[in-house]
């Protein structure tokens, strides 16, 4: 068995390796390159990882074999430098536009909103790898187990299925945990979630995690063709994936004139792609314009702050920042605007807390066409 040294504490490297390899034996060295080279030539493993900006910066052109991006995808946002400021210093904000790469700003995001989705950090087996090319934004991802024998791979705008049955039960995998790495790479696809299980909320947690259907195992044909049927129906007032606006806190406010636009805006806030997609397009059949979409609590009370929506429609399950705690912000930042719930689970004490921090209602996941139409309806009556 041969050994090999990832940087050290990199599970993300270590999980490529292990899919590639699994004959592996990965061992981790500490210190600077010239300390790792020194521990390779010593013979403590057969071969290390080192980043190749590191050795370029050191002159070490003799040193290894460049691997490439397509064998290996990078972590999330690597390479990229941020400057971080706050939202409410706008001069601030202008200064730091006029040094942004727009290109890399937008690769940057897509990176960072699959981790968000995935509720991914830097220690997480995730990889991801964005570009800009001349028909868009490709975004290219690995969710892998620790062990590397199991990988998820997707490619934004590669030929993809309408739509996966998935199981929850699947050996090495959850299926929610699949649901959550499908949402994040490629909204656009709907997911029937199918179950035996009888454990306690399943059906409530596939939807807060974006599946646009759910059915339990055995089922028939009929039962299926039929939920298949209603998923068809609902994406078919979905926004396209292209459309969606992003959550970055310099978007201008686009202009509201003219009918489609009869009752408004809103502002939609849900980690889950595809049901931003969803509730875009419907909010949009509603006469309602939807000015920003954001996948966190945080990123929702500041599109609230700067679009003073009449309608914010605010997922109670999300990373970073959960709806309940942002209601509260979001009520201060606009107070004329109303809140909508957005959940897989009508629980009585979620529904209370909402409404004693003022939401104005509720929708359940997953999201069904007439009920939101009807909804928004009865909102703006």
């Amino acid at each position: 068995m041969r050994r090999l040294s990832p940087l050290r504490r990199a599970p993300r490297r270590a999980a490529q390796l292990r899919h590639i390899r699994p004959d592996l034996n990965i061992v981790m060295f500490r210190g600077n390159v010239d300390t790792r080279l020194r521990k390779l030539a010593e013979g403590e493993a057969d071969a290390t990882l080192l980043a190749a900006a590191g050795l370029v910066r050191l002159g070490r052109f003799d040193v290894g074999t460049p691997i490439a991006v397509e064998e290996m995808l990078p972590a999330a946002s690597q390479g990229a430098i941020g400057i971080e400021a706050r939202s409410d210093r706008q001069d601030i904000l202008d200064l730091l536009s006029a040094i942004n790469d727009r290109d890399t700003f937008d690769c940057v995001m897509a990176e960072r909103y699959l981790l968000a989705g995935l509720n991914a950090g830097c220690h997480s087996p995730v990889a991801a790898y964005a570009t800009v090319r001349e028909e868009g934004l490709l975004l290219r991802a690995e969710i892998m187990s620790e062990d590397g024998s199991e990988r998820v791979e997707a490619e934004i705008q590669r030929t993809q299925p309408d739509i996966i049955c998935l199981d929850y039960n699947l050996p090495g995998r959850d299926g929610i945990t699949i649901l959550q790495s499908i949402q994040a790479i490629a909204p656009q696809i709907d997911v029937l979630f199918m179950t035996a299980s009888d454990e306690e909320g399943i059906a409530e947690r596939a939807a807060d995690a974006g599946a646009s259907g759910f059915i339990r195992k055995p089922f028939g044909q009929v039962q299926i063709v039929r939920e298949l049927g209603i998923v068809c129906e609902t994406r078919k007032h979905a926004a396209p994936a292209s459309s969606e606006p992003s959550a970055k806190t310099m978007t201008p406010m686009p202009s509201i004139d003219g009918p489609q636009c009869r009752r408004g805006t809103a502002v939609i806030a849900d980690d889950s792609g595809s049901v931003r997609l969803v509730l875009k397009g419907l909010l949009e059949e509603c006469g309602i314009k939807v000015v920003q979409s954001v996948a966190n609590g945080a990123d929702a009370v500041i599109a609230a702050r700067n679009h003073q929506p009449q309608v914010l429609c605010l997922d109670v399950n999300m990373p970073e920042m959960g709806g309940l705690e942002a209601l509260p912000l979001i009520r201060a930042a606009s107070p004329k605007t109303a809140v909508v719930m957005v959940t897989g689970s009508a629980d009585k004490n979620v529904v209370a807390v909402a409404a004693s921090h003022g939401a104005s209602g509720y929708i359940i996941k997953p999201l069904r066409p007439a009920h939101v139409v009807a909804y928004m309806d009865r909102l703006f009556k």
